[in-house]
């Protein structure tokens, strides 16, 4: 039994223990009812804490893939509108082909339809160059494949592209397909009607031409032979009849004329017709007298002159006259290079080491010569826009030098000095055209003594950056540029004399929009091409835009996914961190209720030593 004290209050101690506890209680439901949390600080509990700390993250990690996931959606749907507007433009240009091919036309109404479609075609590379979401261009090739981080890691991320194809600026390993004896010439055509491009050589060895279908997957047929002059060094293609189908051309040196083969449409051609000209190396065709009928121009060898046949719209021609070039032309090419409408020509002369310009009239003749110094024995000449200014310039491949002269064009006929580029060595062709879809025109050359091709990417201001080179057939000697497996890049072809072959070498692809492969409406064969082009650009586009559909509908649910995740994450924090209201209400109420009976009992329990004292009086 415990006795009545003076230095201990045992009860007053007990009381204060117990107070404090309630007051602790009390301070702790105050606490969790206030900020709604069950866990506070990791003194409530540390378990619980590690764990709703760890569900939290996942929570905003996964609520942060959802906001990233969206803007994924929101990047497609750029990309959709700008393929829905490249559309609506392929559309259109398939109006105008359509248009064009109608027989009621002539060529200079077919000139005013192709104004608008090259128009569109320059808003089409526009479009695609430029659609961009925060910053990041989607279509010009500089995004290639995409994460979209929906959660944790790697395997947290959606690993997709933005689809489409463009190339690259490279090719890949060459196709050898057998061509006829000495094939020193190559032009592309669909020669059948199939909406594919097919190859016809020009096969000095043999006196033939030889025809080689295309598959549409970059494969041909076997050559077929058809009999040309002899010595046949160039080939061209082009509708000499008016009947809507394409027909061969060879310049034959060895019996100084030029050989019609008129097309029928299927693939295979008539009989040659032989037209005289002089020692002609090369071959070239355009509307010279605005006749709406293709006239012929070859390069005389060995008069250092150009002859001029005007067409008859029949596949026959009129008699050649003679336009003085520099020595020795071997090459020759048409453009407007003074802006007035009409034809100019072009020619390498490979003894003068320069090109002669002769500016057309427009009814078929030409002013005089003037020449321009190119690299040494320039064997090719070819026109192209390669500094963007809306001017054409001048490329010539010079065998002498192993390099090819660029000669930007001043509007008005005349051209500024030669900025050379090296090549492989003895180029003996040149062409130009967009390889890696960024707009800009690119040269690529077929070098003879080294069996390769050339590939110089250009920067859009004239220059050019160093070669690539890729192996060709042996003796590489004319070079084309054509998309050979519908994919709509530009691949490379060359005829190869030494190996009679001609080797097809496929662009490379990345993701990404190219623009649209070069086209015309000026003649009714090409406008039927160009509708067989549109037609494919379109099947290209409407796939393009399925793989974002299906892209997007992918997001869409792992947006969905990731939502359900976020819930369930708050659910199980909540369940561990969050405060019960009703049981801490409760609490709340119990601990207020022993701390105002601890109070009142402390207050008796203080008053134990006063009843010592009254006991001591008594003493």
């Amino acid at each position: 039994m415990a006795g009545i004290t003076i230095n201990s209050n045992i009860a007053s101690l007990q009381t204060q223990r117990r107070l404090g506890d309630s007051s602790s209680a009390l301070n702790q439901s105050f606490q969790r009812l206030s900020s709604g949390q069950r866990i506070n600080r990791a003194s409530d509990d540390a378990a619980g804490l590690a764990i709703s700390d760890s569900l939290r993250t996942d929570r905003l990690v996964y609520t942060q893939g959802i906001r990233n996931l969206n803007d994924g959606v929101s990047m497609l749907d750029i990309g959709d509108g700008a393929l829905n507007e490249l559309s609506n433009i392929v559309i259109r240009v398939q109006e105008l082909a359509e248009q064009a091919s109608n027989g009621t036309f002539s060529n200079r109404q077919r000139a005013a339809l192709d104004t608008e479609a090259q128009a569109l075609g320059k808003e089409y590379l526009r479009i695609a160059q430029t659609t961009e979401f925060n910053g990041q261009k989607l279509f010009d090739g500089s995004i290639q494949g995409l994460t979209l981080q929906g959660s944790y890691a790697t395997e947290g991320g959606i690993q997709t592209t933005l689809g489409g194809v463009m190339g690259t600026g490279a090719v890949g390993t060459k196709t050898d397909f057998t061509a006829g004896a000495g094939a020193n010439s190559v032009a592309l055509g669909d020669l059948n009607g199939d909406g594919y491009l097919d190859i016809a050589t020009a096969n000095d060895g043999g006196g033939t031409a030889s025809v080689l279908l295309g598959n549409g997957n970059g494969s041909l047929n076997a050559k077929i032979d058809y009999t040309a002059g002899n010595n046949p060094d160039s080939v061209t293609l082009g509708d000499l009849n008016g009947d809507g189908f394409l027909d061969i051309v060879t310049a034959n040196r060895g019996t100084s004329n030029a050989s019609v083969l008129l097309g029928n449409g299927d693939g295979s051609f008539k009989a040659k017709i032989d037209t005289a000209t002089v020692s002609a190396r090369s071959i070239t065709l355009g509307d010279l007298n605005s006749d709406g009928i293709l006239d012929m121009v070859t390069a005389d060898w060995f008069g250092s002159n150009t002859s001029v046949l005007l067409g008859n719209g029949n596949g026959t021609f009129k008699a050649a006259t003679a336009y003085t070039t520099g020595a020795s032309p071997w090459s020759l090419t048409l453009g407007d290079v003074n802006g007035d409408g009409i034809l100019d020509l072009a020619s390498a002369n490979y003894s003068g080491v320069s090109a002669s310009i002769l500016l057309g009239n427009g009814n078929g003749t030409f002013k005089a010569k003037t020449d321009f110094t190119t690299g040494t024995n320039p064997h090719s000449v070819t026109f192209g826009d390669v500094n963007s200014d809306g001017i054409l310039d001048l490329v010539s491949a010079n065998r002498g030098t192993s390099n090819a002269s660029v000669l930007i064009g001043n509007g008005n006929g005349t051209f500024k000095a030669k900025a050379d580029f090296t090549t492989g060595t003895n180029p003996d062709s040149v062409n130009l055209g967009d390889l890696n879809g960024d707009g800009f025109l690119d040269i690529v050359t077929a070098n003879y003594s080294t069996s390769n091709t050339s590939v110089l990417l250009g920067n859009g201001n004239g220059t050019f950056r160093a070669k690539t080179d890729y192996a060709a057939g042996g003796g590489a000697y004319s070079v084309n540029l054509g998309d050979l497996n519908s994919d709509g890049v530009l691949d490379i072809v060359t005829a190869n004399s030494t190996a009679s072959t001609t080797s097809v070498l496929l662009g490379r692809t990345r993701d990404g929009v190219a623009p649209l492969l070069p086209y015309t409406l000026k003649t009714q064969t090409d406008a039927k091409w160009a509708l067989s082009l549109m037609d494919s650009t379109l099947d290209r586009i409407a796939t393009h835009r399925g793989q974002l559909g299906s892209i997007q509908s992918r997001l869409t649910s792992a947006i969905g996914s990731n939502s359900i995740t976020v819930e369930n994450y708050a659910v199980a924090e909540s369940q561990i961190r969050d405060a019960d209201v009703a049981q801490e209400a409760s609490l709340l109420t119990k601990n207020k209720i022993l701390q105002q009976a601890g109070s009142s009992i402390l207050a008796h329990a203080n008053h134990e030593p006063e009843i010592a004292l009254k006991l001591l009086k008594g003493v």
